[in-house]
């Protein structure tokens, strides 16, 4: 089966509500049978419009993968300097998974953060139980034991900048 063609861009104020309602789909399908309801009803804070739009408003930085003029993903990142970039979130329709949507944004993410000047050193990611074998074959490793904070299931990981060659679609 051939993969549709995955384009990036950033995240229009416009499009937050599409963006952050196929965010809350795709962890409502998938991540949240890892979680109790606290960890659950603490995400769904996280992806709130007016609680994205300050982290945004602090720095991060969103991208949308766009299929067939669709929003069929999202990232959220930070790249300050001086400290590691985060991945906050990665997120794909599920009809879009295993498709390059994922892998195109995460790639875009480290690109981004690997043309700063300063670049930080490595990229860091607090990943649910589901998406780390996605870390993993994408060169992450865990850098400690999985916890739960909050009702939060996550393993710390990373990967480090320099060492990552990145090849755009």
């Amino acid at each position: 089966m051939k993969h549709p063609l995955v384009a990036i861009h950033p995240l229009l104020d416009t499009d937050i509500e599409r963006a952050l309602a196929l965010v809350l789909r795709s962890f409502d399908d998938s991540v949240a049978l890892d979680y109790e309801q606290a960890g659950i009803d603490a995400f769904h804070a996280i992806a709130e419009p007016a609680a994205l739009r300050a982290r945004i408003a602090a720095g991060s930085i969103v991208r949308v993968a766009i299929v067939d003029r669709q929003i069929v993903g999202v990232v959220e990142f930070t790249a300050n300097a001086g400290g590691p970039a985060h991945l906050t979130m990665l997120f794909v329709d599920p009809t879009y998974q295993r498709k390059t949507a994922g892998r195109s944004l995460l790639f875009h993410a480290i690109d981004t953060c690997k043309q700063r000047d300063p670049a930080p050193l490595r990229m860091t990611v607090s990943s649910s139980p589901i998406a780390v074998p996605f870390y993993e074959k994408h060169f992450f490793q865990a850098t400690g034991e999985q916890t739960n904070t909050n009702g939060i299931v996550a393993t710390p990981m990373d990967i480090i900048l320099e060492n990552v060659a990145v090849w755009l679609n």
